[in-house]
C-alpha cells in the first residue's frame, strides 16, 4: 500500500519495504570500467521517454515514469505488472 507521502508499506507488519528503481541500463568493457573517473559520463542503452521499473522484495511490481517532486527524484506509477503480489 502506498501512503500519501509516497513510502510503500508492508501491509502485514506496517514497516517499510525497500524497493529498487532500475532507471536504465548501460554496458562497459573492462578497460573502460576501470577508467571512470568524477566528472565521466557513462551512455546508457535507455532513452529518457522510457518507463522505469520498480522492484519490491526482488520481484517486478509495476512501471512508470521518472518525475521530480521537490527536489527529490521519484516515480509515477503508470502500470502494475500482471501477477504483481499486493500487500494491503
Amino acid at each position: 500500500m502506498t501512503e500519501r507521502d509516497g513510502t510503500i508499506r508492508n501491509g502485514a507488519t506496517g514497516g517499510p519495504i525497500r524497493v529498487r528503481i532500475d532507471l536504465a541500463r548501460g554496458r562497459l568493457a573492462d578497460g573502460q570500467a576501470r577508467q571512470l573517473d568524477a566528472g565521466c559520463v557513462v551512455e546508457l542503452d535507455t532513452r529518457p521517454d522510457e518507463p522505469v521499473e520498480l522492484y519490491a522484495g526482488g520481484e517486478l511490481l509495476a512501471r512508470g515514469e521518472a518525475v521530480v517532486v521537490d527536489g527529490k527524484l521519484g516515480v509515477r506509477v503508470r502500470q502494475i505488472v500482471a501477477g504483481a503480489r499486493r500487500t494491503e
